[in-house]
């Protein structure tokens, strides 16, 4: 990773001035991420490590585009101290999708982080969205429901797990009777194509470094709807880790 020094980013200041590009107020609205990560399905954790981090802004051209742009070099602190002297400085939600649900659908699903991870190799993503559906199914961890926060029964997550039931008459081919056919259609872990993950992000003062402890994950659900054959999104649960 380069340094950038005084003069350089003053040059960067300058050429977004230069070419009317403006800024939401000339603040730092996001951070860029470089990350090790891990999932530990034995004891059930899963873990960021941040090697490095920019700070960007986001501002709007000429044609009224809003882009990202950033605004510093990356920073690579110590990672030395103790977690006494990191603090607390942000609590966020925010979704990851699949490489593989991009090339195999092209859809192109707003809020959902573009930048997808290595980690989500073809086979770590089938292995990993099984295990959380696997927990979700077999009830091994509480499950928490997305919008309330309170923990799900066995009978409420077999509910929602549940996306559509009807029943039709059909015609027995032995007896020419009608019985009726019953139909059901449920959540399936392919249907999972991204995750949210819930974190706190904590920030060392004195050295900058970054520490992120992943709380939990939510999957997420994409499915067609039986009624209105629309593309549907679901997100019903949460697993702490």
């Amino acid at each position: 990773y380069a340094k950038l020094n005084t003069k350089e980013i003053a040059d960067k200041q300058a050429y977004l001035k230069k070419e009317e590009k403006k800024s939401e107020n000339g603040e730092i609205v996001g951070l860029r991420t470089f990350e090790n990560w891990n999932f530990d399905n034995d004891n059930f954790t899963f873990t960021k490590e941040v090697i490095a981090y920019s700070p960007f802004i986001t501002y709007s051209d000429k044609l009224g585009e809003y882009m990202e742009y950033k605004l510093l070099g990356d920073i690579i602190a110590p990672k030395n101290g103790n977690k006494e002297d990191y603090k607390l400085f942000k609590k966020v939600k925010y979704e990851v999708g699949f490489t593989d649900f991009y090339e195999n659908t092209g859809e192109n699903i707003p809020d959902i982080e573009q930048n997808t991870p290595l980690f989500w190799s073809n086979f770590n993503n089938i292995k990993i969205r099984n295990i959380i559906f696997d927990k979700i199914t077999s009830k091994q961890v509480e499950i928490f429901d997305f919008e309330t926060g309170k923990i799900l029964s066995a009978e409420k997550i077999n509910k929602k797990i549940i996306l559509f039931q009807d029943t039709i008459m059909d015609i027995d081919p032995e007896t020419g009777e009608e019985i009726p056919l019953y139909i059901e259609k449920k959540l399936k872990s392919e249907f999972i194509k991204s995750f949210i993950f819930i974190e706190n992000w904590y920030i060392n003062p004195k050295t900058l470094a970054l520490r992120k402890k992943v709380i939990g994950i939510a999957p997420c659900f994409y499915f067609i709807d039986e009624e209105t054959e629309d593309n549907k999104k679901e997100i019903p649960f949460i697993i702490y880790f």
